[in-house]
């Protein structure tokens, strides 16, 4: 620790360089990025070898040859417009706050599968006792989508249906998606599973081994700044973790992409 601190202490102080730098989330209403992201993902371009404000740029918008998945709350015109200008692709999930967008692709989706019951593609998992079972949709017949202008990219419609059983009970889901890939219902069904499967391993990890859920921290920057020192955390762990093995945690395992996922010890 003290050669680390003699290290720091011989490093410039960064604060001029960001003095006359503005607040990107100031310029509009909505804060859609919190800085210390921002901020985060420029410190990456500099350490991947970014020099300048222009080759940060670069780096943050450079998504050649990317598949870019986001939840509901990123299912925007600009996302979509950023992602395409980059180079990227986008799966963008659809729901409440797509209104129209997402009712009107349902329903034609839903006519999609009654001509296809059985679905374009499937797949059976199980884990953690539960059996899931996936049927996906696609199409790329969207001439008559009143919105396709609006989504730079699009090119295919798509609906998974997935029913789970757990505990003798059943339940049913069906999610909408749009995205900017061709009608391949077996690709596009591997970006939605490893979209889940990374959304899964990570909120199940933080809720049983940082005990993230029962947290109440709400006011200022009481619940970001914890979270974010979190997945900081959680990211230097599941590095240094010696290969084939799990680094335990308050009884977990912490998983690296494991086909079966996370585990509990006892």
């Amino acid at each position: 620790m003290p050669a680390f601190a003699a290290t720091i202490a011989m490093l410039p102080n960064p604060k001029p360089f960001f003095e006359s730098l503005p607040d990107p989330r100031r310029t509009t209403q909505n804060k859609l990025h919190g800085l210390s992201d921002i901020l985060s993902i420029a410190l990456c371009a500099i350490l991947s070898g970014m020099d300048d404000w222009e080759a940060v740029a670069e780096f943050l918008f450079d998504l050649d040859g990317v598949t870019v998945t986001i939840d509901a709350i990123g299912c925007q015109k600009t996302v979509a417009r950023q992602i395409t200008e980059g180079g990227g692709d986008y799966v963008l999930a659809l729901k409440g706050n797509q209104s129209t967008l997402h009712d009107d692709v349902r329903l034609f989706m839903d006519t999609e599968a009654k001509h296809h019951p059985q679905g374009h593609a499937g797949a059976v998992e199980k884990d953690h006792g539960r059996i899931e079972t996936r049927r996906i949709w696609v199409s790329d017949e969207i001439d008559w989508l009143a919105q396709k202008p609006d989504w730079p990219g699009l090119r295919t419609l798509v609906m998974v249906k997935s029913q789970r059983e757990l505990n003798g009970q059943v339940s049913h889901e069906r999610r909408c998606f749009i995205t900017s890939h061709a009608a391949d219902p077996e690709r596009i069904g591997r970006y939605i599973r490893h979209h889940w499967r990374v959304e899964n391993s990570l909120h199940w990890v933080l809720d049983m081994a940082f005990n993230e859920d029962p947290s109440r921290a709400g006011i200022g920057h009481a619940a970001q700044n914890p979270a974010l020192t979190r997945r900081f955390a959680l990211n230097l762990l599941r590095q240094a973790r010696a290969p084939n093995s799990g680094s335990r945690i308050s009884g977990c395992v912490l998983p690296m992409a494991t086909p079966s996922g996370p585990r509990c010890c006892n």
